[in-house]
């Protein structure tokens, strides 16, 4: 008989949160705080991804989340990804175009729990969302300038990674990938804005199987940086009956994908050999939590703050002011040392190109 042994404890999967701009945060040390839209994740859940996220030099913040439905407020420390990302989401991709699709139909929930996407939406609940996959972070070229809080400077510089390059010119951005697993959960409206970003997605991997050339497989949704950016500005009345129908002002954010695939653009958007491994190592749990995930829900949401707090929050929260013109608005994410470029995003990637690789780790 086999002994019993000790169970190894396993670690909490990295949680990132978007932020709608009604979040409040400052600077660690600061003693103003700010409000704009960001992406961001709180550290301690983690220690691998705490130590990669510190490798890369990514700046934290305190978060302050405001007391509801009977918790306590209180104030984490978090590292700032601000309003532009990447994400390899680790799925097969959702099996409708809306959220409503599937919730509606019980065959579709389970379609979708064996995609590896978690969702629920229960009768009197708002909807929740969530998919895994590895964080990666932006790195500009060197003379090249973006605004990760204009979006339409990040759209323009990935069409010019969808052009042809002279031999041996850089690409004008590449991605440090975060080998850590993390989760991008989001509720209620913004389900429906995770959503549409994860059928451009397909629109993009499906575009790309153009460039398979002998490799029979097709081009799955972890093989390519998923880009977030700042989305738009929106009106969303509430789903709370007692509200009456008010409204709320916030941010979503959205897919940065060009809407022209090339072979160039794939060839800059794709993941390492490494990256591919793990994925299909992890997919199998990745499902089983998805089946989990729509009986029980997921781990913390988004920061949206549509629902207010249940009491006032304490006074190391007072009224933040807009950080749209504030410089720390999108903090500089460089490596200790490292130049920044103006946009404040890294200017060298972190991680040299991989060398040999398979037929099915080499699509171009």
């Amino acid at each position: 008989m086999a002994p019993i042994g000790r169970t190894v404890k396993q670690p909490q999967p990295a949680i990132i949160q978007w932020d709608n701009g009604r979040g409040k945060w400052r600077d660690v040390g600061d003693a103003r705080w700010s409000q704009w839209p960001n992406f961001h994740a709180e550290t301690g859940r983690n220690e691998e991804f705490d130590r990669a996220m510190h490798a890369a030099g990514v700046p934290r913040i305190e978060f302050f989340h405001p007391a509801k439905n009977g918790r306590q407020a209180t104030i984490t420390t978090d590292w700032m990804l601000g309003t532009f990302i990447g994400l390899h989401p680790i799925t097969a991709g959702p099996p409708a175009d809306k959220v409503s699709s599937i919730t509606l139909e019980p065959a579709m929930m389970a379609a979708a729990a064996e995609a590896g996407i978690g969702l629920r939406w229960f009768d009197g609940e708002k909807s929740s969302m969530a998919v895994r996959g590895f964080l990666a972070l932006p790195n500009i070229a060197d003379g090249v300038t973006i605004d990760p809080d204009k979006p339409e400077t990040i759209r323009a510089l990935l069409l010019t990674l969808a052009e042809e390059r002279a031999a041996g010119q850089r690409a004008p951005i590449t991605w440090t990938v975060i080998p850590v697993p993390v989760q991008l959960g989001v509720s209620s409206n913004t389900s429906d804005v995770l959503m549409d970003a994860l059928v451009d997605h397909r629109r993009v991997c499906e575009g790309a199987d153009a460039f398979r050339d002998n490799r029979p497989e097709e081009v799955t949704f972890h093989e390519l940086v998923l880009p977030l950016v700042l989305g738009r500005e929106v009106e969303w009345a509430s789903r709370d009956p007692r509200k009456g129908g008010s409204t709320t002002t916030v941010y979503t954010f959205a897919s940065a994908h060009p809407g022209n695939v090339t072979k160039p653009y794939v060839r800059g958007m794709w993941r390492k050999p490494e990256i591919h491994k793990q994925a299909e190592s992890l997919f199998p749990g990745i499902q089983l939590w998805a089946q989990r995930y729509q009986r029980n829900g997921g781990l913390p949401q988004e920061a949206s703050f549509e629902e207010g707090g249940d009491i006032a929050g304490p006074p190391e929260a007072p009224t933040a002011g807009r950080a749209a013109d504030r410089p720390t608005a999108q903090p500089a994410s460089s490596p200790r040392g490292a130049p920044v470029a103006a946009n404040g995003g890294r200017t060298t990637a972190a991680s040299a190109r991989p060398g040999s690789a398979s037929r099915r780790e080499e699509l171009l």
